[in-house]
């Protein structure tokens, strides 16, 4: 006996240990029976180890996959992985992060919220407010196709390269397109993520796919002044065209050159603003207001030129149609981004004339404010100040055609979104006609319950260049058509 343990003990230990052999511990008088037991569990505790590390070797491979490939590969590889998810509902495939996935993404997430924590100080010491830091460590991959086109495009408009990357390597289609037919490349150029689009065309992301609306990624990124996403667009552009500025089955690349000069889109000279609804009437609809004459002929034509190149959301096929379903009756619908930002500089320079002209005798006049004094229904966060990128135009083609009685729901832009954080919530609906409707087609603000819009507190009849403004709890319906075609362009502001 030593330590209390008999020499047949002893040497089952070490035999289970692997210091000595099998029949070495026959020979020291360890039961047969036993040393079958030590064999098998050895035996067992070997194929364990054995499948650990190559399930070890397994997640190292899947996880740089794409590392031994070219961009062309990545994106056929990538494509096939994608097409093995159902088109909806749950999936067990690639539904959760790799070990190494989540390593890479924790520490991203970690640079970023750093980084928002010191923009939120820069802000503070500046008097300003500070954004909400920090962030969740995990976010989703998307378990089935178009839940994870959805994450993959949410996450490079967010510039949140961590999570795009662990959804390109899960498999992901890096073609495919939101409600606007802009690609993951297109929204991350837009908003000028240099690291999101590197790693885009590293997984064989085309650089020359247009939007709806007809713009090139390289395009939007050199309208706002995204130097770096621009420089790199135009070299995957030429090196993809041979070096002679010719790709895309031999046509002209997509010019990358900044927006040339254009006549003022605004003139306030000509504007003439009528306020509605006073403020302070007991109305939903308190605060709204049109305007006349303020846009000029070319910013017209150009939006014009927009509806007609934008496809209409009930033909385009799903990618095309954001969650909308479309009743019998409905006007027709077409999606468009504001991706060089025309409309929403008009707008906006409209939307601060509004302001500084609500005063003196028009504030006075509607009881608003004593004379000299804004007033409050347009004047700092009593009103708005910009719009929300995604717009639709509407179209009635047909007379009869209506809207019903209904309320606007608010909206917040994408752009500004991160996990757990939003950016502001849109206030206002506005409504730009494009044509003049010498009959019926008007916009009936409703008071609580004037469903039958007999009792409208304004109507404002369609004519072209005309801008409607209203607060979204504001009951409205379209009274119905009867010069046809009635086309607006239609969105949010905040």
């Amino acid at each position: 006996m030593l330590g209390g343990l008999s020499a047949e003990a002893l040497a089952a230990h070490d035999a289970r240990a692997g210091s000595i052999s099998v029949e070495d511990a026959i020979k020291l008088g360890v039961p047969r029976s036993m040393v079958t037991g030590i064999s098998e569990q050895m035996a067992e505790e070997a194929r364990a180890r054995g499948e650990e590390e190559e399930e070890e070797e397994e997640e190292e491979e899947e996880v740089g996959w794409w590392a031994r490939l070219s961009p062309d590969e990545r994106r056929e590889e990538g494509l096939r992985r994608f097409r093995e998810l159902p088109l909806e509902g749950k999936s067990a495939l690639a539904t959760k992060f790799t070990k190494a996935q989540r390593q890479a993404f924790k520490a991203a997430r970690a640079k970023q919220k750093q980084q928002q924590q010191q923009q939120q100080q820069q802000q503070q010491q500046a008097g300003g407010e500070g954004g909400v830091a920090g962030a969740a460590t995990t976010a989703p991959l998307g378990a089935h196709q178009r839940q994870r086109t959805t994450e993959l495009v949410n996450a490079c408009t967010c510039g949140d390269a961590a999570h795009a990357a662990a959804i390109l390597e899960a498999g992901a289609d890096v073609a495919a397109t939101n409600g606007y037919g802009q690609s993951p490349l297109f929204m991350a150029s837009w908003q000028g993520h240099a690291d999101a689009v590197a790693l885009l065309l590293a997984f064989g992301a085309d650089a020359g796919v247009r939007s709806a609306s007809g713009v090139t990624a390289c395009a939007s990124a050199a309208a706002l002044g995204h130097v770096a996403v621009e420089a790199a667009l135009r070299q995957q552009l030429l090196a993809g065209a041979g070096g002679d500025g010719a790709a895309h089955g031999g046509a002209a690349a997509p010019p990358c050159a900044a927006l040339e000069p254009r006549p003022p889109d605004v003139d306030l000279a000509r504007a003439s603003f009528t306020w509605l609804i006073p403020r302070r009437a007991p109305h939903a609809g308190a605060g709204s207001w049109c305007v006349d004459g303020a846009f000029s002929v070319p910013f017209l034509a150009r939006v014009e030129a927009a509806y007609e190149r934008c496809a209409d959301a009930a033909t385009a096929g799903a990618d095309h149609n954001p969650n909308r379903l479309f009743r019998a009756g409905d006007p027709s619908r077409r999606f468009f981004c504001d991706e060089e930002g025309f409309v929403t500089a008009a707008l906006e320079l409209v939307l601060a004339a509004a302001k500084e002209r609500a005063s003196g005798a028009e504030a006075l006049a509607l009881g608003e404010a004593p004379a000299g004094e804004p007033s409050a229904a347009v004047q700092g966060t009593g009103g708005p100040r910009s719009a929300v990128p995604f717009m639709r135009f509407l179209s009635y083609t047909e007379p009869t055609q209506q809207l019903p009685a209904h309320v606007d729901a608010s909206k917040w832009d994408i752009r500004n979104e991160r996990r757990g954080r939003h950016g502001e919530r849109s206030t206002h609906t506005f409504v730009l006609h494009l044509r003049d409707c010498a009959a019926g087609g008007g916009t009936h603000l409703l008071g609580p319950g004037d469903t039958d819009a007999r009792d409208p507190a304004a109507t404002v009849a369609p004519v072209r260049g005309r801008l409607l403004i209203f607060p979204h709890k504001c009951l409205h319906a379209g009274a119905v058509t009867e010069s046809v075609p009635k086309i607006l362009l239609r969105g949010e502001l905040f």
